[in-house]
């Protein structure tokens, strides 16, 4: 007791943590070879036990790609690896199939274990899970909803991108990821919580930063062994920082609330039709007094849609830098198609360049090197053979998209025709469209749980692009594109990068043009 007493006493509590963590992460990466019994690579060099598990999971965090080809030279069927996140079971694209059977591969299962859903502060609507009973139906409305909605989240890009690049003439260097963050989060915003609220700096700051620091909750909780991870989520500061951004949104979404169901009140039995969607009002009226969190539920659409459009937008803007001789074609395209009616979702859907150059740029970056993930619930055995046991985390690599010549005729080159090309072959043309999941094409999944979101992803960076492409003139800094990150899974460009651009002149462009956007 007196020992204690002096330890507290004299070490701050700040002090007493880091000693209780170093205690508990030093257990964990002691005990847990001896716990699992097994070692966790099976592609990977071998290497002693006391390494393995901290090097195996390095050498996939920075050599993912690598791997997977080395998996598959070996095993083309597929074959098991470790990632951060534990052992995988990697398949080939012939399984793409199989994998759509409900009833053996799993995605709710996939993605609440993929990220630790039974946590307090990681948990979403409803039941805990993330493709909670909530969600999809409300992303579906929003979809219905795009005509009316693009108007407005055009006026909101153009507010946006006059606060985050300013109307100065002269070049001058501007942060890229932020900058789009900015905006991307006011044109969602605008979708999701309202016109009351997407303006809000500290509600826009929650949009942009609460799947970072998710990611990077996760990330450090995957550093223990299962059996802690209840236990030490409670004490390690990224995951404390989780659960007081939550408590911040929900200080911010349920007065929000509060003023959407007043607006309900008073006799209106339904929501006016001529205030703009939103999916937290949405949402309410769809939970019909089943007890839910509104606030989860936000976050939860903000955790798989903000991110991805951002990076997404990031990835066309570096491309159209790289390919400066696109930017002339794709502004007469906006000047050609919105010339009538101005910027609609409509006339978003006819402009086929954006649309291939999109989708061209999704194929060799999309957000993830695998964006198909399982868990299978009882044993499989697929079409060749391969025995999938029962409680196996499954992964589809989407590394076939860029390496395979069969697919795709010079499948590493950029080429941001190539899917307006696709549009003249009657046997290609419905799989030419950015928002068309495919065998060929399976950045946003496939089947029926493909994205529900990638229509209003679509037509938000769509309607930035005009924006920009419109108002602005671009050059990479110092004639350097950012550098392509990995990390695990993860593909990404430069997070610092930085482009050069300048407010343009309106010469050239006519004022019913301007005048909608």
């Amino acid at each position: 007791m007196l020992s204690e007493d002096l330890a507290t006493s004299f070490l701050p509590p700040s002090y007493m943590w880091s000693l209780t963590l170093f205690a508990l992460c030093l257990s964990a990466i002691l005990m847990f070879p001896f716990l699992t019994g097994r070692r966790l690579s099976i592609t990977h060099r071998k290497q002693g036990w006391r390494i393995s598990l901290v090097n195996t999971r390095g050498d996939f965090q920075n050599e993912a790609e690598q791997l997977i080809r080395m998996g598959f030279s070996k095993s083309p069927s597929a074959f098991r690896m470790s990632t951060d996140g534990g052992p995988r079971l990697i398949l080939s694209q012939k399984h793409l199939d199989a994998m759509s059977d409900d009833d053996h591969f799993n995605v709710a299962e996939a993605v609440k274990r993929d990220y630790l859903l039974d946590l307090f502060g990681f948990e979403t609507a409803f039941h805990g899970t993330l493709h909670s009973e909530i969600v999809a139906p409300a992303v579906t409305a929003m979809t219905k909803k795009l005509v009316p909605l693009v108007p407005l989240m055009s006026k909101e890009a153009a507010l946006g991108l006059e606060k985050e690049w300013t109307d100065n003439s002269e070049y001058h260097d501007v942060p890229l990821q932020p900058t789009l963050g900015g905006v991307v989060a006011r044109l969602a915003s605008l979708a999701f919580v309202g016109p009351d609220l997407c303006r809000n700096p500290t509600w826009l700051e929650i949009t942009v930063s609460y799947t970072i620091n998710r990611v990077i909750a996760v990330y450090v909780l995957r550093i223990f062994p299962s059996f802690l991870q209840p236990f030490v989520h409670w004490v390690l500061p990224p995951c404390r920082k989780l659960r007081a951004q939550i408590q911040q949104a929900r200080e911010l979404i349920l007065p929000a609330l509060k003023h959407e169901r007043q607006l309900q009140s008073a006799g209106n039995a339904k929501r006016d039709p001529n205030r703009p969607f939103s999916s937290l009002a949405w949402n309410d009226e769809y939970a019909a007094g089943r007890l839910y969190d509104p606030t989860v539920a936000q976050l939860r659409m903000i955790f798989v849609s903000i991110h991805t459009t951002i990076d997404m937008a990031v990835k066309v803007l570096v491309r159209l830098c790289e390919h400066p001789e696109l930017i002339q074609p794709l502004r007469e395209e906006i000047v050609t198609v919105c010339g009538e009616n101005g910027l609609t979702h409509s006339s978003l859907e006819r402009l086929l360049l954006m649309d291939s150059l999109m989708k061209e740029t999704q194929r060799l970056e999309p957000a993830s090197l695998a964006t198909i993930a399982r868990y299978t619930h009882r044993k499989t055995t697929l079409s060749d053979g391969t025995i999938v046991p029962k409680g196996t985390q499954v992964v589809l690599p989407n590394m076939f998209m860029w390496n395979n010549e069969s697919i795709y005729p010079d499948s590493n080159t950029f080429d941001a025709y190539r899917f307006l090309r696709m549009r003249d072959d009657p046997e290609t043309a419905k799989l030419a469209s950015f928002t068309r999941s495919s065998h060929i094409h399976t950045a946003f999944g496939h089947g029926k749980h493909t994205c529900p979101g990638r229509f209003f992803a679509s037509d938000t960076i769509k309607i930035i692009l005009c924006h920009i492409l419109l108002k602005y003139d671009l050059q990479l800094c110092d004639g350097e594109a950012p550098a392509k990150k990995r990390y695990g899974f993860a593909m990404y460009r430069d997070p610092d990068a930085r482009i050069r651009v300048r407010r343009r002149g309106v010469e050239g462009v006519s004022e019913g043009i301007l005048a909608g956007f």
